[in-house]
């Protein structure tokens, strides 16, 4: 069949490799990723070649001469291709800025001469189904190039994810804020139970030392600060809202010793606890 040639897009088919001895390497303005699913046939890439079997990937970005062919099989060598011109995923664009991640890293690889994707048999597997419900897609099919994009977004997420290309992206940097966004929600619901700045730090990713700097930046406070201004705010609010002895009200305020209360509400609120409470009598 003739492959159809991307004119800004992608273009993602089924091929059947020739059997053709006398071929010319070739090159394209534009990525392809070729994806064997049956063994016989020879992958050239600049000056390397490949002996195919099912479940290589191989990245032969825009520019490498590379021809495959399946003179030396007996027997068809089926496979599915990729044309992806660089432009189609932004990393302005929201959720592409990934996909833009691991496109660079797989040409990076292929312009390096390493060719062939290190994949486990898991991340093979998922490509399988993903690439041939790909190739069932049609353009008469309403939705058509959205799906080409979105099927190639979850090809690239699925890339990201295996073990063995984890060490290849380079995933842009975290806003502190964001980071740590699921830790103050964490915090805030969970202040009156014992917390440490180990765990803290084993929620978010990070060693103590990195992650006592991005918590300041990100919440302007300390850890213990933080953590403290939550539990005297709950302090506060039980002075104002019951009768609970000062015992009980530390306790349940996450204050495991009652001089430790006192100092704190008093640093934080200018007052000692019994005192704000019949002020607001």
């Amino acid at each position: 069949m003739k492959a159809p040639i991307p004119e800004d897009g992608i273009s993602v088919f089924s091929a059947r490799l020739p059997h053709m001895k006398h071929c010319m390497l070739h090159t394209h303005p534009f990525h392809e990723f070729y994806f064997s699913l049956s063994s016989g046939g020879t992958q050239y890439a600049a000056d390397n070649s490949y002996a195919l079997r099912p479940g290589q990937l191989f990245s032969l970005p825009a520019g490498v001469p590379h021809l495959c062919t399946a003179w030396k099989s007996a027997h068809p060598v089926d496979s599915v291709v990729i044309y992806l011109h660089e432009g189609v995923f932004s990393e302005r664009a929201y959720g592409e800025a990934d996909c833009c991640q691991m496109l660079k890293a797989l040409v990076r690889q292929g312009r390096e001469g390493r060719h062939e994707i290190e994949l486990n048999p898991e991340t093979l597997q998922r490509l399988t189904s993903l690439l041939h419900d790909l190739c069932a897609e049609k353009e008469e099919i309403p939705g058509y190039t959205a799906a080409l994009k979105a099927g190639l977004q979850h090809f690239f997420v699925t890339l990201m994810r295996d073990p063995n290309q984890k060490q290849h992206v380079a995933l842009p940097p975290v806003a502190p804020r964001e980071r740590f966004a699921k830790l103050f929600h964490y915090l805030q619901t969970h202040h009156t139970e014992p917390q440490t700045v180990s765990e803290a730090a084993e929620r978010v990713g990070l060693g103590r030392s990195h992650f006592h700097a991005l918590f300041r930046e990100a919440s302007g406070n300390t850890f213990v600060r933080y953590l403290t201004r939550l539990r005297v705010d709950t302090a506060r609010r039980l002075l104002e809202e019951t009768d609970l002895p000062l015992t009980e009200v530390a306790l349940a305020s996450g204050f495991e010793q009652l001089a430790h209360f006192y100092r704190c509400f008093r640093e934080h609120t200018g007052q000692p606890p019994g005192q704000y409470r019949r002020r607001g009598e």
